[in-house]
């Protein structure tokens, strides 16, 4: 099973993420999340909601690790998505490239998903409930 909820999964998905980013020799300062419900209602054809995890990875290194990176978070069982990528020169003058990347991933969404969204929803609206 590749969706399951984010509880099952979330441990092992960072975990492999820190992983990779070891394994080519990449450091991510700050990793920023993001979160969304889809589809955006209860009564769907899909049967089920998803919760989408979206990662936005600022990266610096050789150009060889990053393709290299690139290629084994889409080679990985976590179920990585590339939804974009900007590449431009690193700080040693050409020797690094900088890379911000966004991957996301999915998790079949929880009561409990679903509940802190809708907290984030009303308190980003000025906490009206």
């Amino acid at each position: 099973k590749i969706l399951t909820t984010r509880a099952q999964r979330r441990v092992a998905m960072q975990s492999e993420l820190q992983a990779l980013l070891e394994a080519h020799r990449l450091q991510a300062d700050n990793i920023s999340y993001g979160y969304k419900v889809l589809p955006d209602r209860a009564e769907n054809s899909w049967g089920r909601r998803y919760l989408k995890v979206t990662m936005q990875i600022p990266l610096e290194g050789g150009y060889q690790d990053l393709k290299a990176f690139l290629k084994a978070t889409q080679a990985s069982p976590q179920f990585f998505l590339c939804e974009q990528m900007t590449l431009s020169s690193g700080s040693q003058g050409g020797a690094t490239q900088r890379m911000n990347l966004v991957l996301s991933t999915y998790f079949v969404a929880t009561d409990q998903d679903l509940r802190e969204k809708a907290e984030a929803g009303a308190d980003a609206q000025g906490g009206a409930t």
